[in-house]
């Protein structure tokens, strides 16, 4: 059984895309939660907001400003499935899919690299979250990798 190189990376990009949408639609309903919108018995919430308003305590900000970068990670999770969506879709040569694959896998990137930052200056420890970022930011630099070494197999084969 021999491996579609541009199957593949369209699967692992949809995959990123469904999953972050699932994530933005969690923190939303969380979001929701807090302003009275859902109930507190809402089960598909994510807890999130709460996580960072414990995280950010620590020096003492304002519950706004938790609030705001709460509502910052849910915008950039957001661009971060809409790029992947985007990047999923047929692209016609590997030539097309990479820059597209590359940009959503560097939003998603960024995004875990300042989630990994914040938990240092936070001192995120005791919450836990810091190994659950760690490996979303591996698991996107795994993917960055694969999609890389297929589609530039998939450009290989079609140069000769």
């Amino acid at each position: 059984m021999t491996i579609n190189s541009q199957r593949l990376p369209r699967l692992i990009l949809g995959f990123w895309a469904a999953w972050y949408l699932v994530v933005v639609a969690s923190n939303v309903c969380d979001f929701a939660q807090w302003l009275g919108w859902l109930p507190a018995t809402w089960p598909f919430a994510s807890g999130n907001l709460a996580l960072v308003r414990k995280t950010t305590a620590i020096y003492g900000f304002p519950e706004a400003i938790a609030t705001a970068l709460f509502a910052a990670a849910i915008v950039w999770e957001l661009a971060a499935a809409v790029a992947f969506a985007l990047a999923a879709r047929p692209q016609g040569s590997s030539v097309h899919a990479w820059p597209a694959a590359e940009r959503a896998l560097l939003v998603g990137i960024g995004l875990w690299s300042a989630f990994i930052l914040a938990d240092e200056i936070f001192i995120a420890f005791p919450t836990g979250i810091e190994g659950s970022h760690l490996r979303i930011f591996t698991a996107h630099l795994a993917s960055l990798i694969a999609i890389g070494m297929l589609l530039a197999r998939e450009r290989e084969k079609n140069s000769r």
